[in-house]
């Protein structure tokens, strides 16, 4: 959801519209709706729909990637619109973890996204069975937000983070090489390994892979490239321990 005043200015927007939208930082506030959107109208047409009072259909985008929308009068005199991404842009983003999900990668690749070629990090959280049968699903769940929070932070505006399924994530690097993609999941070991808000007594764990997708092809071929990775060593599962005594610090097999 975001907000669009009078003018046709966004005003607010949640963190779902940013992750869907790309706006990773500050920068789009302030701007005009449409051209941050992709309605490419010359004049806002949700503003003046919804200064008839009542709720209608729009669409962002253009062709195949354009998403329905409901834009709906709040405030006085329809000062303010807001509008919410329902369909396809729904569907491609996790309700858990507010990341995008699979679909939201075949909607980047037709705006001919990654193109070039790139790397892509394949991260496998290891302990997820023991905090969800010793703390219960709702520990796990948090495990996995804070995992999504940790990487929607650490990439960049023209990268992309997804959960790709169960307590897997995927990171897309477009026009990056190996040395970034080593880099980026140093970067993101010693974050996790910090834990934010989650116990110090959850045994997690995380296993890395590394793939590379070429010029023109699919950028999922990297993560089948990295999935190997994540085995090629035997796996170092952290030790569960009990009566206070400390747990060693988050475990990251590359």
């Amino acid at each position: 959801m975001f907000l669009v005043d009078g003018e046709g200015v966004l005003r607010a927007a949640n963190q779902a519209a940013r992750r869907l939208f790309g706006w990773p930082d500050e920068a789009w506030r302030g701007t005009v709706c449409r051209e941050r959107v992709g309605c490419r109208r010359e004049t806002c047409r949700c503003r003046r729909e919804a200064a008839g009072g009542r709720p209608f259909p729009a669409t962002w985008g253009s062709g195949q990637a354009a998403d329905p929308v409901l834009a709906v009068p709040v405030g006085h005199g329809g000062e303010f619109c807001a509008v919410t991404v329902l369909g396809a842009g729904y569907a491609a983003l996790d309700a858990l973890t507010g990341l995008g999900n699979r679909h939201a990668l075949t909607r980047r690749r037709e705006t001919g996204w990654g193109a070039a070629g790139g790397a892509a990090l394949l991260l496998d959280l290891d302990g997820m069975k023991e905090i969800n049968d010793l703390w219960g699903h709702a520990a796990g769940d948090a495990v996995l937000a804070h995992t999504a929070r940790v990487l929607a932070s650490s990439v960049g505006s023209s990268d992309l983070a997804l959960r790709w399924g169960g307590d897997e994530f995927a990171v897309f690097l477009p026009g990056a090489g190996r040395q970034r993609a080593m880099a980026l999941r140093e970067e993101i070991r010693r974050r996790l390994e910090r834990r934010g808000e989650l116990p110090a007594e959850y045994p997690l764990g995380v296993s890395c892979g590394i793939g590379l997708w070429n010029p023109g092809e699919d950028p999922a071929a990297a993560v089948r490239r990295a999935d190997p990775e994540l085995y090629r060593k035997p796996a170092r599962k952290p030790t569960h321990f009990m009566g206070g005594m400390k747990r060693p610090p988050c475990v990251f097999q590359p």
